[in-house]
């Protein structure tokens, strides 16, 4: 059960994995480590009869752009590979979940053509989803007040429609260095529906709501992530389950603007 609440998690974050190409740099070769935080809670039970176990655990995280995929007349497909991996913790299992997506660079922005997701004791379903239109992760031209719909995330019979905003512009300071005029972007989903896992560990999805801040450097990429998100699961073999909360920031980018 605590791995299907870590599946939204995880793909509340891998949705909001790339930039427009003025901020990270698509180049083959390109590529970007993170360090993990996770802190979270579930409840069971509702009232007085309510009990809250805490969730805590450490991990890695590794993103490259490994080739060109295709050259179309409205841009460049390219090839983008994530590997998310977490160690045993507090009421969390090690686990790791690899992704892969096709990313379209046009002068639009950047956009998510297909993608599939692995891992989480076979919770994903390592099939491609096919996305069309495709999903706007970055729109071009991005500056404070910007807004856009990236459209809905989807994986097996879960839906999450994503829409992302611009808040401004703030100096962050990362192990990895300070970096001036980043963007700062809120991605924010206000309704997760569908199901998830089978037999025993199936859960319905009563509600849900997710927001990720984005600090993006141009030329580098995200500098750093912090991702909340609120969860009420109905497990056939279980009471009501709510509340996760999952944090991430970049230590060590891999990438260096030449």
């Amino acid at each position: 059960m605590f791995r299907l609440l870590f599946v939204l998690s995880v793909l509340s974050v891998l949705s909001a994995s790339a930039a427009e190409k003025n901020i990270l740099p698509l180049a083959v070769g390109n590529r970007w480590e993170y360090s993990i935080t996770q802190n979270g809670v579930m409840s069971s039970g509702e009232g007085e009869h309510s009990q809250s176990m805490e969730l805590r655990s450490q991990g890695t995280g590794v993103e490259e752009v490994v080739s060109i995929k295709e050259h179309r007349k409205d841009g460049i497909v390219y090839e983008y590979h994530a590997v998310t991996k977490t160690e045993a913790g507090v009421n969390i299992q090690a686990s790791e979940v690899i992704e892969d997506s096709l990313m379209l660079a046009s002068d639009k922005g950047i956009a998510i053509i297909a993608s599939k997701a692995s891992g989480l004791d076979d919770l994903l379903s390592n099939e491609w989803v096919r996305y069309d239109p495709p999903l706007m992760n970055f729109s071009s031209g991005l500056k404070p007040g910007s807004k856009w719909k990236i459209g809905t995330v989807r994986e097996g019979n879960l839906r999450m429609p994503m829409q992302a905003q611009v808040a401004g512009t703030e100096t962050i300071t990362v192990p990895a260095g300070t970096f001036e005029d980043c963007l700062k972007i809120y991605v924010m989903c206000t309704k997760v529906s569908g199901t998830m896992g089978s037999g025993a560990d199936m859960a319905t999805i009563k509600s849900g709501k997710s927001v990720n801040m984005i600090w993006v450097h141009p030329s580098v990429g995200v500098v750093r992530e912090e991702d909340i998100l609120q969860a009420k699961m109905q497990f056939a073999t279980g009471p009501l389950m709510t509340g996760t909360e999952r944090k991430i920031k970049e230590l060590m980018p891999g990438y260096r603007a030449e």
